[in-house]
């Protein structure tokens, strides 16, 4: 009976010290959780955003670039055609002959699909510039990426005497629909005689 009378002293002593939180107190820490909450949520979302900006940046400057570079490597082998006109500048095609490979081909910026591509010659080896027939080329290959953007021209410097001539590719790319500024690039590829060696 003693132990009894001592457990039931306990448990009210015990009952009366416990206490739980108000209502108040609960809505006020379901209102701070709350805005903690969406604070970082806010800050993971602007992450998000600035992740897909930069990406889509980047998959624009590859793709430019590949095909930049890939015509660069062209044109350092390559005679360009007497076809193409050096006076004019910032034009949209470029026919050369590239010893490297043997064949006649045309770098060509589309307008219509904000693309660059390419068109070889039907026939093997023509051997020279002179032989080449741009009229009768395979159809044209993109070598930019469909999901791009991309402007561009050429400024051909020809080659006189001992001097030898340069092309200069200058392309714009953003990924298509983006509202950002497209990107800039430039590069300057000088030409070879390999014909004349």
């Amino acid at each position: 009976m003693l132990f009894q009378k001592k457990i039931k002293k306990i448990k009210k002593t015990y009952l009366q010290k416990k206490s739980g939180f108000t209502l108040v107190e609960t809505l006020i820490a379901m209102l701070l959780f709350t805005l903690v909450v969406v604070m970082i949520s806010g800050v993971f979302m602007t992450f998000l955003k600035n992740y897909a900006t930069t990406r889509n940046i980047q998959r624009s400057t590859e793709s430019a670039q590949f095909a930049m570079n890939l015509m660069a490597k062209t044109i350092r082998t390559s005679q360009v055609s007497p076809q193409t006109d050096p006076a004019a500048a910032g034009q949209s095609f470029i026919q050369l002959y590239d010893f490297s490979q043997g064949q006649c081909l045309v770098y060509l910026y589309n307008n219509v699909s904000n693309n660059i591509q390419v068109r070889y010659s039907n026939t093997a080896s023509p051997v020279s510039i002179a032989n080449c027939d741009f009229n009768s080329l395979k159809p044209a290959q993109d070598i930019t990426s469909p999901a791009v953007n991309v402007a561009g021209f050429f400024t051909i410097i020809p080659s006189v005497s001992s001097t030898l001539g340069v092309v200069r590719i200058v392309l714009s790319a953003n990924k298509a629909g983006q509202t950002t500024p497209p990107l800039l690039m430039q590069t300057s590829v000088s030409l070879r005689n390999f014909g004349e060696l």
